[in-house]
């Protein structure tokens, strides 16, 4: 999980978090078919997704991604800076394991660019 500190599940238990959620959910599914599922939260608190994030992804994040999830709602929302999603998108899509991309929430306002792109 990528995000801001609402990702992270500051003011919350680590067990509440959405990764933790995710990973409680999802395990036993994953081992019923023979797969080892193993969530990963890297969310930082008042962090937005670019230029530092999107620039050091597989420093941040790793090499080794199969899904990424996206949450800087807070600090990337309102459209007034729509590069630091295109740059963070971007960088999801040269990753070296081509990792799908979940976003939440509604604030892509151009989100038709992106798909269009690929």
């Amino acid at each position: 999980t990528a995000g801001h500190s609402a990702a992270a599940g500051h003011g919350n238990l680590f067990s509440q978090s959405y990764t933790s959620q995710l990973t409680q959910s999802l395990q036993p599914l994953f081992a019923s078919l023979g797969i080892r599922f193993i969530g990963k939260n890297y969310a930082m608190g008042g962090m937005g997704s670019a230029p530092q994030l999107a620039l050091c992804m597989e420093e941040v994040y790793g090499d080794d991604i199969d899904v990424v999830s996206w949450d800087f709602g807070m600090t990337d929302a309102g459209g007034s800076m729509p590069f630091r999603q295109y740059l963070w998108f971007n960088r999801v899509r040269m990753h070296p394991t081509h990792p799908i991309l979940v976003t939440q929430g509604n604030q892509f306002q151009n989100m038709e660019v992106l798909e269009k792109e690929g």
